[in-house]
């Protein structure tokens, strides 16, 4: 597959934090119980390090990746949830990923830039959610 098929599957994935919400986050729509969880004049940020440029990379690298991408969001200080990108029809595995509340779209594209992703996920409060792209 190539960025552009992979750019359709990821419009089609559900993001899922199971742990805070009860619905998946979709891209075009918005998600009221996220709102419930966002400060006013921030978002949220659905990312992970695993499959950088998507590549193909065994469980323990992508694992390292994304361990990795906890502790650089921890000494920023962010508050983060562990979540799950499901891709639709099995187009590949379900990907471990983060959310990432009460943050900007500034703060998406220096992790997403860092850890070698052509997009993330970012829904501002009040708004749909749109897939970001690097």
């Amino acid at each position: 597959m190539n960025f552009s098929t992979n750019l359709s599957l990821y419009e089609k994935t559900e993001y899922r934090c199971d742990d805070k919400l009860s619905q998946p986050i979709r891209i075009g729509e918005p998600h009221p119980e996220l709102d419930t969880l966002l400060d006013e004049g921030t978002g949220a940020v659905f990312i992970t390090a695993a499959s950088p440029y998507d590549q193909k990379l065994t469980d323990t690298q992508n694992h390292n990746r994304n361990e990795l991408l906890k502790l650089k969001m921890a000494i920023m200080g962010l508050e983060f949830y562990d979540a799950l990108g499901v891709p639709p029809q099995g187009a590949w595995q379900p990907e471990y990923s983060f959310l990432v509340i009460n943050t900007d779209v500034d703060t998406g594209i220096t992790l997403a830039s860092e850890f070698e992703q052509y997009a993330f996920v970012y829904i501002a409060k009040g708004e749909a959610a749109k897939l970001v792209l690097i």
